[in-house]
């Protein structure tokens, strides 16, 4: 479903390139493209298909999954609906405890049950910051995170061995690399700026 995927994203709008004025990210890098993966919630066809390519990529990957987190906020909605499907308690994870209230970072509640197994919902995986972060929040509240599975992940180097190195799995339904592959085959982006990405991954990824 990947290549489905990639093509129902560009044509709701939800992949921007732009080679002259870069999109900045949260983690600071500058980037030529940018992924809005929330925006496929107000399209139900492109919706549907990305929960269910979450839905078989867990039920084959990770099927003695218990409970499904979403990190906050991109991924909540999509992590309650895949919850849903699995018919899996939902719970999801700030990058920071709440400021008011009860000041939870953890919304929901995880299953009673000794070391309840646990996998992430993210949408995009750039510098896996917060995907590891709430990895590692649901850890210290005992969970066992059994992999964290996102709608597309860029693939820079250190960020793969960043989740080998806390022995956490990563599933993704599609990267960067047959994102460039595709976009120039179909036609979605001119190859002046296929290698203009190409170029912009090969550097950012060198100096990560």
């Amino acid at each position: 479903m990947r290549k489905e995927i990639i093509k129902g994203l560009f044509d709701i709008g939800a992949i921007k390139i732009d080679t002259e004025k870069h999109f900045t990210w949260s983690s600071g890098i500058e980037s030529p493209m940018y992924m809005n993966i929330r925006l496929s919630l107000s399209h139900d066809n492109i919706r549907r298909m990305i929960c269910n390519s979450y839905v078989n990529a867990i039920l084959n990957n990770m099927n003695h999954v218990q409970c499904i987190a979403g990190v906050a906020t991109g991924a909540i909605s999509q992590g309650t609906l895949v919850a849903d499907r699995l018919g899996l308690p939902f719970v999801y994870v700030r990058d920071k405890n709440k400021g008011h209230g009860l000041e939870n970072i953890l919304e929901g509640q995880l299953p009673s049950y000794q070391n309840p197994k646990v996998v992430i919902v993210e949408d995009v995986i750039s510098t896996g910051e917060s995907a590891i972060r709430a990895a590692n929040t649901l850890k210290k509240m005992g969970a066992d995170v059994i992999g964290v599975i996102s709608t597309f992940c860029y693939g820079f180097d250190s960020v793969l061995s960043r989740f080998t190195s806390n022995a956490t799995l990563l599933f993704t339904l599609t990267d960067f690399k047959y994102f460039s592959f595709l976009s120039c085959q179909e036609g979605y982006v001119t190859k002046s700026e296929c290698e203009y990405l190409l170029n912009w991954f090969k550097k950012t990824n060198n100096s990560m």
